[in-house]
Order: structure tokens, then sequence, then C-alpha cells
């Protein structure tokens, strides 16, 4: 099972390239977001959810299973071939297969540009 996590619902956190030290800036963004995974969302989970909103323990052991299956699809993050925008457009399964094969060459194109930048730096 995979909880997909939505970009649209996310957060980005981008280091402007004048930034003097970019290395030490990410750093730092970093440790906050994995200090606010262990101390923010776990008072949050705890007190909000699972003690205000949740009615049984069936409930709760759900929850838990949904958070600890979470992924992000980087063909969403980078919007490779504009597919996010095709996706909320489609609207039955033909369209889907000829959007598909219309934009599989940009989207292998846009995949290949972020995998280099990845690589370049």
């Amino acid at each position: 099972y995979i909880s997909f996590i939505s970009t649209g619902l996310t957060d980005s956190v981008c280091v402007p390239i004048t930034a003097s030290d970019p290395i030490r800036t990410s750093a730092i963004i970093e440790a906050l977001c994995f200090e606010s995974t262990s101390t923010t969302l776990p008072a949050y989970y705890d007190v909000t959810v699972t003690n205000k909103t949740m009615r049984d323990e069936e409930s709760k052991e759900m929850l838990e299973y949904i958070f600890d299956h979470r992924t992000v699809d980087p063909a969403q993050v980078y919007n490779w071939g504009t597919l996010n925008d095709m996706l909320t457009s489609i609207k039955d399964a033909e369209s889907f297969t000829s959007n598909i094969a219309k934009r599989e060459k940009m989207v292998n194109k846009a995949m290949e540009k972020t995998l280099e930048s990845f690589i370049s730096d």
C-alpha cells in the first residue's frame, strides 16, 4: 500500500541562487525539517488527531499505516511534460491513454534534464 502525498498540499523551500552559502543554508533547512518531524508532527498527531478525532483503536492503526506508507511522486513534483495539468483534465480512459502517448517524449526529455541537473551540481 502506498499513500501519495499531493504536491498541491505540500510546501517547498527554495534557496535563491544569490545565497552566499547554499550548502549551509540547505543543511539548516534540512535540520529544521527533521526536527519538525520528530517534535511538531508527533505532537499534532497525538494531541489533535488521535485523541480528539479518532473514534476507535482501529482508526488509529489505519492512520498510522497510511502515514508510514507516504510517498511523493517525482513526476508530480517536477511536473514533467505538464503531467499534473493533464491528470487534472482527464475524463475517461481513452483520453488518458492518448494524452500519455502524446506527452511521452516530452516527459522523458524533462525527466532526463532534471536528472542531469542533479549530476552536474
